[in-house]
């Protein structure tokens, strides 16, 4: 049952609590996290652009990804997940094979590679972004930044890789099939809340 108004004012609440979605207008924003917003979403115009969104426990990593999707969405065709400890690379599969059965596309005996290659060849470019990727372990990332490669080659609209977790994921270098690729990767760090934005 939804509150009254009258019963949002005695609580002085100006939306009803846990409604399915959210007014924007509670989103804390500033025009420096808008800045990494917009420079993300202009990085994802490059096939094979990869955006790695790090920051501390707190720093809004989940909402300021959920924000890109939300700005880039009608471009491109989305796949967002996220990470856990001790996941296999099989389970990432079905999780990307289930997103692109859901859309009519499904042919379980082809390779991933295959399947993402010939998606991104008959319609938007593909996105796949993962939160708490740091949590994924250097040999899933590895196989996804092989993933990306293959389709990359295979000439398939290529597909964009956003990696969102803590700050580990913006120290040392990816392990990439080809270290020119080095120069696609935006990396963007966010900071915890100074007490003037907590406020």
């Amino acid at each position: 049952m939804s509150l009254t108004a009258d019963c949002l004012a005695r609580l002085k609440l100006r939306q009803a609590p846990f409604e399915a979605i959210p007014s924007e207008e509670f989103l804390y924003s500033d025009p420096l996290l808008e800045s990494l917003i917009e420079t993300a979403a202009r990085a994802l115009a490059a096939p094979g652009a990869m955006v790695i969104l790090a920051g501390a426990d707190g720093s809004g990593r989940s909402i300021q990804l959920m924000h890109l999707l939300g700005t880039v969405g009608d471009h491109f065709e989305l796949i967002a997940f996220r990470g856990r400890h001790h996941i296999a690379f099989d389970a990432i599969d079905v999780t990307i094979r289930n997103h692109l059965r859901a859309r009519g596309f499904d042919a379980p005996a082809r390779t991933l590679d295959e399947l993402l290659t010939e998606r991104s060849r008959a319609g938007l470019p593909i996105v796949l972004a993962i939160d708490d990727a740091h949590l994924l372990g250097p040999e899933i990332v590895r196989r996804l930044l092989r993933l990306r490669a293959e389709i990359l080659e295979a000439r398939g609209q290529g597909m964009r890789l956003i990696l969102v977790g803590d700050q580990t994921l913006n120290r040392g270098r990816l392990p990439l099939p080809d270290p020119a690729d080095e120069g696609q990767i935006v990396r963007l760090n966010l900071r915890p809340f100074n007490p003037e934005q907590a406020g």
